[in-house]
């Protein structure tokens, strides 16, 4: 199929047709973002750049407060 094909294709969907197609689209393009971000999540912890379970509760609990703890690293 060529992209003339493709293009005289789309003209002819219903306007819901087109908002679907794009939502699907889009929805390939997240996931692919989020394959790519787990892959350089276990990247990391093969590399051993890890942050202790301990230390991201105390962060995340200490948000709530006046004075937040930094963000671990």
């Amino acid at each position: 199929m060529t992209v003339a094909e493709i293009e005289a294709a789309i003209r002819l969907l219903s306007a819901e047709e087109k908002q679907h197609l794009l939502e699907l689209l889009l929805d390939d393009g997240a996931a692919a973002q989020k394959d790519q971000l787990t892959r350089e999540a276990l990247d990391d912890v093969d590399a051993g750049r890890l942050v202790e379970h301990d230390d991201v509760k105390a962060w995340a609990d200490s948000l709530e407060a006046n004075h937040p703890c930094p963000q671990p690293r």
